[in-house]
Formats: structure tokens, sequence, C-alpha cells
């Protein structure tokens, strides 16, 4: 239960990730449609949906907490760690 936990808590921080990155490219974009409400309102959506879907997997007991935050931050960890040694190596 543990592990498919992890495994989730990943899944989830890899399609928010790609969900913000899509947005955030969007916007930056030159020449792209720069529809400061439309984006909004994508970037709300994407959070009401983050947080709907984390509750209702707790809720329903398909994860749990301690496991399903461990595996969200296993995203973050690395891409702290992947930037140090890059940092580093490109000295």
């Amino acid at each position: 239960h543990a592990g498919a936990s992890v495994a989730i808590g990943a899944a989830i921080a890899l399609t928010n990730l790609y969900a913000l990155a899509h947005i955030v490219r969007a916007v930056t974009m030159p020449g792209a449609s720069r529809s400061a409400a439309g984006w909004t309102f994508a970037f709300m959506l994407k959070i009401a949906v983050l947080l709907v879907g984390v509750w209702l997997l707790l809720r329903s007991g398909t994860v749990t907490l301690l496991p399903l935050i461990v595996g969200y931050m296993t995203l973050i960890i690395g891409l702290g760690v992947g930037n140090l040694v890059s940092s580093e190596t490109q000295r």
C-alpha cells in the first residue's frame, strides 16, 4: 500500500509539473495568446483538480498521506539535486 502511494504521489507531481510547464510556456512564448483571464482560469483549474484529486484519493483510502507526500517530494528533491549537480559540473 505504501509503495503504491509513493508511486501515485510521484505521478501526481510529474503531471502537475507538466501542466505548469505548459501554462508557463504558453504565457511566456513570444507571439502566443496571452489572455490573462484564460491562463488564470487554466492555472486555477489545475490547482482545483490537484486538490480535489488528492482529497478523493485520501478519502477513498486508495493512498495514505505520508507515503503520498514522500512520492510527491521525490520530484522536487530530484530536480534540486539535479540542478546542484549540473551547476557544479559546468564550472
